[in-house]
């Protein structure tokens, strides 16, 4: 099916789990796909892990285009240079689904403060620098979509 033929879209946090399977959906529905991930552990610590590069890999393999990116979308600059990336290389931007998180699995009395800052600066400001950044640009374009996904943890809770 191409639903979604020529469409650009960027998915962030897309090496793994929801991300991922949401980046193999688009490209399979025709998009072409900037495929965003720092390759960090679950709380953040960079890794260096190619996972954006097997998704990257995973959508040619099934006949799709897809870019890899490991921009820390914490970062506002480096947020703006993704939306620019996918814009210089298919020459639009159509979607953007905000979906970088990091997990800071602690009972509050033991969660430290730059663990506490740096979920806040992936998954609140990461969120904001990559939708401020594509809402620019797809209103000049004449629109687009944007998606912002978070875990049922910030609507039921944690254990901690």
């Amino acid at each position: 099916m191409d639903l979604l033929k020529n469409k650009v879209a960027i998915v962030t946090g897309a090496g793994r789990g929801i991300g991922r399977a949401t980046a193999l959906a688009l490209a399979q529905a025709g998009a072409h796909v900037l495929v965003n991930d720092l390759g960090c552990s679950p709380q953040g610590e960079p890794l260096g892990e190619p996972c954006a590069d097997e998704v990257v890999a995973e959508i040619r393999e099934q006949g799709g285009s897809a870019e890899a990116d490991r921009s820390d979308v914490a970062d506002p600059q480096a947020a703006a240079a993704l939306v620019e990336r996918a814009h210089s290389t298919w020459g639009a931007l159509d979607i953007l689904i905000n979906n970088a998180g990091v997990a800071a699995d602690a009972p509050l009395h033991r969660l430290t403060a730059a663990e506490w800052q740096r979920s806040v600066d992936v998954q609140l400001s990461g969120s904001f620098h990559c939708l401020s950044a594509a809402a620019r640009l797809m209103k000049k374009a004449g629109g687009g979509s944007i998606i912002n996904t978070t875990s049922l943890a910030g609507l039921r809770g944690n254990w901690g």
